[in-house]
């Protein structure tokens, strides 16, 4: 695992320490066009293969549209419930947008009361 240090901006001498776990070996992917619980156990056991019981911590996180498992659909969020019990599961601004909107179209449409 390395450490990156940097300055954080407008505080003097405060400084942000991140870490970064780096894969080990070749980075590998679960793709395919399978049935949601397919695909669970198909990414469950990859991640066993990737040494997923020496992890401290998991974290899901969806990064852009097509390039991360999390783009804010029930369904992903409940694959990760049950095979990632207690994972972090994160998403990200554009998709989180959406799904304001859709809530906010929801609430206060034209039309609605």
């Amino acid at each position: 695992m390395a450490e990156l240090v940097g300055k954080v901006k407008g505080r003097l001498g405060a400084s942000v320490r991140v870490w970064v776990d780096r894969p080990q070996g070749a980075v590998t992917y679960v793709a395919g066009l399978w049935p949601a619980a397919s695909f669970g156990v198909r990414l469950y056991a990859e991640a066993v293969a990737r040494g997923l019981e020496r992890a401290s911590e998991v974290v899901v996180p969806s990064l852009r549209s097509g390039q991360a498992l999390a783009d804010g659909a029930l369904w992903i969020w409940k694959l990760v419930e049950e095979h990632f019990p207690g994972a972090i599961q994160i998403l990200d601004l554009r998709h989180a947008k959406e799904w304001v909107w859709k809530v906010a179209d929801a609430v206060w449409a034209e039309g609605v009361a």
